[in-house]
């Protein structure tokens, strides 16, 4: 996802490439979100709704918050986590590479 210059998240990539790399700060999300119960009553439940309605059980909740960001109803803060010790696990190979990973000693925090 890219950042603006007051930290919010400005948009979110799926499934970049290496030549879609642009001069901009890059930074990854580690899908941890908080919302209040307005935000989720009044535009994510609505957003969910109609996909799942339209028969679409696929899609990224990073494309939602895309969406709702791009439409004007979401405002997301990012929060950088730069020094903290963490690996996405999707697979029993990233299982392998967080064990490799974490086996060795923690790094002096930040």
């Amino acid at each position: 996802m890219t950042l603006s210059e007051g930290g919010y998240v400005r948009e979110f990539r799926m499934n970049q490439g290496s030549a879609d790399l642009s001069t901009e700060p890059l930074y990854k999300t580690i899908n941890l979100f908080r919302f209040d119960k307005d935000t989720v009553k009044e535009h994510l439940v609505p957003r969910l709704v109609a996909l799942f309605a339209s028969g679409d059980n696929t899609t990224y909740v990073e494309e939602v918050l895309a969406w709702l960001i791009t439409d004007g109803e979401l405002r997301i803060k990012g929060a950088l986590c730069d020094g903290l010790r963490w690996f996405e696990m999707d697979s029993a190979i990233d299982l392998g590479i967080a064990e490799r990973i974490f086996s060795g000693p923690a790094a002096a925090p930040h």
